[in-house]
């Protein structure tokens, strides 16, 4: 099993993987090299540790958590970090800040291009949920690309009907 190391200058994706424990063997252990997701990212800090079977507890197995849960218990500065958000604003160059990035832009884009479609519908879906989990995760809407936007305007169609 590897453990993976918090020694970072600035919260980022490590955090979350060196505290998480997401296959009940306790916080940053994984069950093989393969399974962890080391390096998570250019020039990490982190490194790989050995951990023995007889060192993992009975605390350990009952307290698997989800990645929302792992999430939850980091501060706000760490949640941001290890969302990819930078001074503020998302930082393209990190994995999950891309990602969401992506999809909300593409969410905004695709979902403007037929309004009250069944997609229109399907991405308004995505992009609420986006507001509302960055509300519970005290991200605000300007770092996830969505200040201004009127998700309602999905759901209006330009069609007339005759």
């Amino acid at each position: 099993m590897d453990r993976f190391s918090p020694a970072h200058p600035e919260p980022d994706i490590c955090d979350l993987h060196a505290t998480a424990n997401f296959h009940g063997l306790g916080p940053g252990v994984y069950p093989s090299r393969e399974k962890s997701p080391w390096p998570a990212h250019p020039n990490t800090l982190s490194y790989v540790e050995v951990v023995f079977k007889d060192e993992i507890t009975e605390a350990d197995r009952a307290g698997k958590e989800t990645v929302n849960e792992a999430l939850a218990r980091l501060t706000p500065e760490q949640r941001k970090g290890v969302l990819g958000i930078r001074n503020g604003k998302m930082d393209k160059k990190h994995d999950y800040g891309s990602i969401l990035n992506a999809m909300v832009e593409v969410a905004k884009e695709r979902g403007m291009q037929n309004p009250g479609s069944d997609y229109a519908l399907a991405c308004y879906q995505l992009l609420e949920t986006a507001i509302s989990e960055a509300e519970v995760w005290g991200v605000s809407l300007a770092d996830i690309g969505l200040k201004g936007f009127d998700t309602s305007a999905l759901l209006k169609s330009d069609r007339k009907t005759a």
